[in-house]
């Protein structure tokens, strides 16, 4: 540890105060790939090639009767999260220990979709309330619509994004300690669109995870609501 100290303070006066910090936080709480355990990332290139073999899931509401949405057209998911325990890590390490820098991770793993012919108006993350938002640091769903905006601007695409007009007017329970029922309970007119018209408009929401999809559910009808006429969403996994 003492070494590592010295390397920091003899690079420092190379490098700026950002750099110092993250050389700082490295060495005081070193992370590793979640797959293999190699030290200085949260997941290797090795691992993350692995993860991008995965087959996407992909589920159409209209035709797929036996799955609870009503408002929700598709549902889009990298992975099934019962079968990547590996990616079951990296989104608690997202959610829940607030390694916002994972969006790097993401963004690597929605190169997948980009073979896809999507084609929304606008991009729309679930909110989080503000008090929650404050508690994590940032709302993940937003961070995980960036990184894919990214890759769809990059591919020439023009669908926009908004991250500010649908809101969640309660704080409420976290849905993780909640039975199906009591989600959609806990969730019931929780949103609101304080934004214009949304009609004739497709959505893809992004979150997450998708579990009974309670809160995409009810994100989606606030949306219809307002005149879009097909809402899709995107996860990062299944339950």
């Amino acid at each position: 540890m003492i070494n590592g100290w010295y390397q920091v303070l003899i690079k420092s006066k190379f490098m700026s105060l950002e750099g110092v910090i993250r050389k700082m936080k490295d060495t005081l709480f070193p992370i590793f790939c979640v797959g293999c355990n190699v030290e200085g990332t949260f997941c290797c290139r090795e691992c993350l090639n692995k993860f991008k073999a995965n087959k996407i899931i992909e589920i159409d509401f209209e035709t797929n009767k036996q799955e609870r949405a009503v408002y929700l057209d598709k549902l889009t998911a990298l992975f099934n999260y019962k079968k990547y325990e590996d990616i079951q890590e990296l989104i608690h390490l997202f959610k829940y220990e607030y390694c916002e820098e994972l969006s790097s991770v993401w963004q690597e793993l929605y190169q997948n979709l980009f073979d896809f012919k999507f084609d929304y108006d606008l991009i729309i993350p679930v909110p989080l309330h503000s008090r929650r938002k404050r508690e994590r640091g940032f709302n993940q769903s937003e961070v995980l619509s960036l990184a894919l905006l990214d890759g769809f601007k990059k591919r020439g695409s023009r669908t926009g994004i908004n991250i500010k007009d649908l809101k969640r007017t309660r704080y409420t329970s976290q849905q993780i300690h909640l039975s199906g029922k009591d989600r959609e309970k806990n969730l019931k007119d929780v949103f609101v669109w304080v934004g214009d018209s949304l009609e004739e408009k497709t959505i893809l929401l992004i979150d997450d995870v998708y579990t009974t999809g309670a809160t995409l559910n009810e994100s989606a009808k606030v949306l219809k609501n307002r005149g879009s006429k097909r809402v899709d969403c995107l996860v990062l996994a299944k339950d």
